[in-house]
Parts: structure tokens; sequence; C-alpha cells
């Protein structure tokens, strides 16, 4: 394979990449957008509140990413500001973390493949 060839399929992944992150951010934000309003609004009064908030959306979607692009996108409509985004996204990884925990849990009777 030449380096020409690399870097056009290497340009195709990255291309590839943002789209799905695009189409997901679009998903989830017009999906919940009156959801994560209310939550927005009860969240914002406290950072301790944005941050179990985050944690909370973060174990529902199962993935800080997607938290993070529906916070991104609240932060550009400037719904939310940046101080309480950055206490989500704090608390969406931890959510991230506590998920991950909670799939490595040993069940008895459940047989991994």
């Amino acid at each position: 394979m030449s380096s020409w060839e690399l870097m056009l399929t290497l340009a195709g992944w990255v291309a590839l990449l943002l789209w799905g992150v695009r189409m997901v951010r679009t998903g989830i934000t017009r999906s919940f957008s009156g959801q994560l309003r209310n939550l927005v609004a009860l969240s914002s009064r406290t950072r301790l509140m944005a941050a179990g908030a985050g944690l909370v959306a973060a174990v529902l979607l199962q993935s800080s990413t997607a938290t993070g692009l529906v916070v991104s996108s609240l932060v550009a409509r400037e719904i939310m500001s940046l101080t309480t985004s950055l206490a989500v996204m704090l608390g969406a990884d931890v959510g991230t973390a506590v998920a991950a925990f909670i799939f490595s849990i040993h069940l008895p009777g459940y047989r991994r493949f």
C-alpha cells in the first residue's frame, strides 16, 4: 500500500468517525431535548447536582462520549454554562466507571462466553 492510499484510507476513517459522532449527537438531542432541558435546569443549581446528573446520564446512556456531545451542544446554544458542563462531564466520567464496574461483576449462574 502506497502512502497516498494510506492517507486516503485514514481520511475516510476520520470522515466516517466525524459523521457518526454528528449522527449520535443529533439523534440524542432530538430524542431527549425536552428531558435534557429539564435535567439541565435542575442540575445547574449546584455543581454537585450537575455531577450527579452527569453520572446518571452516563450510566443510562452507557457512554460519557454521548453525554459529552449533548453537553457540548447545550453549551454551544448557551443553555448551560461552561462550569456546569465541566461538573456534568466529571460526573459522566465517574458514571462510565460505575457502568464498567457493574458489567465486570461476576454473577452466579451467569456463563461468560
